[in-house]
């Protein structure tokens, strides 16, 4: 079973997400369903997207083209993953 990794995004990284996401690329169904957390006024919305590595290494390459404030939480995700698949070995 493919582990499965939660990403954190805040309002504009994951709206940028959306906006730049083709509608047909398989990431983005985790990123449309990501579930959303209301913030308090110091936090702000909060997205959490559940998906795979490879939606996950989809989210980025779109971050890295158009969505530069993405790119460091979901390689924070991709890192908390391979953390703990060292883990669980």
């Amino acid at each position: 079973m493919a582990l499965k990794l939660r990403i954190v995004l805040s309002e504009a990284p994951y709206r940028c997400l959306l906006e730049h996401l083709s509608k047909a690329a398989p990431a983005y169904q985790p990123l449309a369903s990501a579930v959303h957390l209301q913030g308090s006024p110091t936090l702000g919305n909060q997205y959490v997207v559940n998906c795979d590595e490879d939606d996950a290494k989809s989210l980025l390459a779109a971050a890295e083209h158009g969505c530069p404030t993405a790119v460091q939480p979901i390689k924070a995700g991709l890192i908390a993953r391979q953390a703990r698949k060292e883990r669980d070995r």
